[in-house]
């Protein structure tokens, strides 16, 4: 699940930058590729459905900003580029399956591929849709303000 993936990559990059040794950013950069590249993580390139519980469903958004981080402090490279098309194709599959102020489609859903269509939102999947929007948003802040 995304969070795992999410977690060890973020620990790694921040080793990293407290030891400078390249090793540690090796393992960031290879457990966000596979997350972001797995058909194990994705549905049809799109973070896939952990699950409805609240506590899948929030795993995503634990991962975003996590990708951003990553994203931000590679210096103009091939993996760089990915993350940020891989962001902004989430982001964009996202926003397409939100239908704004009407009900239930306004939530997003489990998987951000299809509108959500059920009876009972669950909040984690919020968090993570939130999550996803926020990070694009600090991500294309910073990329222009460079």
């Amino acid at each position: 699940l995304t969070y795992t993936q999410g977690t060890y990559g973020e620990a790694s990059r921040q080793l990293y930058h407290i030891t400078n040794e390249k090793y540690y950013l090796t393992c960031a950069e290879k457990v966000i590729s596979y997350v972001t590249t797995s058909d194990r993580c994705l549905t049809n390139g799109i973070l896939r459905n952990e699950g409805p519980s609240m506590d899948q469903s929030i795993f995503k958004a634990v991962l975003i900003p996590y990708i951003v981080n990553l994203a931000l402090d590679e210096a103009n490279s091939t993996l760089r580029q990915n993350l940020i098309l891989f962001l902004r194709k989430n982001a964009e599959t996202l926003s397409a399956n939100l239908t704004r102020g009407t009900y239930p489609e306004m939530y997003c859903n489990y998987y951000w591929g299809s509108i959500f269509t059920g009876n009972i939102a669950s909040m984690g999947a919020q968090a993570s849709g939130a999550s996803l929007l926020e990070g694009v948003l600090r991500l294309n802040t910073a990329l222009e303000n460079n």
